[in-house]
């Protein structure tokens, strides 16, 4: 059945809109934002075939997931009872590298297209793991809930770092004189950054982890024709470094997670806790609503009828 025009009409306002806002966010700070683009997902599937609507609805845990990260790593600091590490970090950085990698960068690297391109890698590591979620949903349905569970251990097992191990990245560090190197965040003033949600949210980074179980899962089921999504990983830990975002121990760590969730989504013994854990909610009764009072015609035929409660 055809949709109606005022449906379309509708549609295509927040379409619009939302290709907008995601522009300018885009300009400004570098990434579109990961609620634009579920929103454009949503107008899309919805103006589509029932596939693409099943495909919204699949994708729904995803979001949930990123929108509740995101919530949740906001507060992390503030609820932490552990104070913001910076030294350790530094000292792990210099002890494994002779120095800091970004201040090295950011010395020997001006040209302003590194820094765009380092922006679009950094600004999209929300998006990789959303595209490879779409490809395993047309194509291998049945993995697409092993990626989905791997992604949801590792997310919030990185709040739960953020929570006991709140660590400042390297433009922080800098910024408040805790390293003598100079380490600007790049594309963003560092006064704007400071009014982000958690600052010091660093260690592990997921920028890198994302990066890294999207390369992971995609050269699993696709073996050698997907050897070139290595290429993510290594431009996102490009950026990560070359902003002042992240130290390279940080992105070390972030692999470690990533590698970590994807073997236990690929784990029996993790599937048969995970089945067993939502048996428990499905085996909950639903809430049956009381029934209506019963009721009797008084008068009138057809559409015209009346009706008034029965006497029991």
């Amino acid at each position: 059945m055809t949709a109606p025009p005022a449906r379309n009409a509708v549609l295509a306002i927040q379409a619009l809109y939302v290709v907008a806002a995601a522009t300018i966010m885009t300009f400004t700070v570098g990434t579109p934002g990961i609620t634009s683009v579920f929103l454009l997902v949503a107008i899309i599937g919805l103006w589509s075939s029932r596939r693409m609507v099943g495909l919204v609805v699949d994708l729904a845990p995803f979001f949930f997931l990123i929108v509740c990260y995101e919530d949740l790593r906001g507060f992390a600091d503030n609820i932490s009872p552990f104070q913001v590490h910076v030294s350790e970090l530094v000292r792990a950085e210099r002890f494994l590298f002779g120095g800091i990698p970004a201040a090295w960068l950011q010395t020997h690297i001006s040209s302003r297209v590194v820094v765009w391109a380092s922006m679009l890698f950094y600004g999209m590591h929300f998006i990789y793991p959303l595209i490879l979620g779409v490809l395993l949903w047309v194509k291998l349905r049945s993995e697409y809930w092993r990626y989905m569970l791997g992604l949801m251990v590792m997310t919030y097992t990185g709040f739960i770092c953020y929570l006991l191990f709140p660590a400042a990245p390297p433009w922080w560090a800098s910024h408040f004189g805790f390293i003598s190197e100079r380490i600007q965040v790049l594309g963003i003033p560092a006064e704007i950054m400071l009014q982000t949600p958690n600052p010091v949210a660093a260690f592990p980074s997921l920028h890198g982890g994302y990066a890294a179980y999207v390369a992971i899962y995609a050269i699993n089921t696709w073996r050698r024709p997907a050897l070139w999504t290595l290429l993510i990983p290594a431009g996102v830990t490009f950026a990560c470094i070359m902003l002042g975002h992240h130290y390279l121990v940080d992105l070390l760590a972030g692999y470690v997670l990533a590698a970590g969730a994807f073997s236990l989504s690929q784990a029996p013994r993790f599937h048969r806790l995970a089945a067993a854990t939502g048996s428990l909610f499905s085996s909950v009764p639903p809430i049956q609503p009381e029934p209506l009072p019963p009721v009797e015609k008084v008068h009138g035929d057809g559409q015209a009828a009346i009706y008034q409660k029965a006497e029991p």
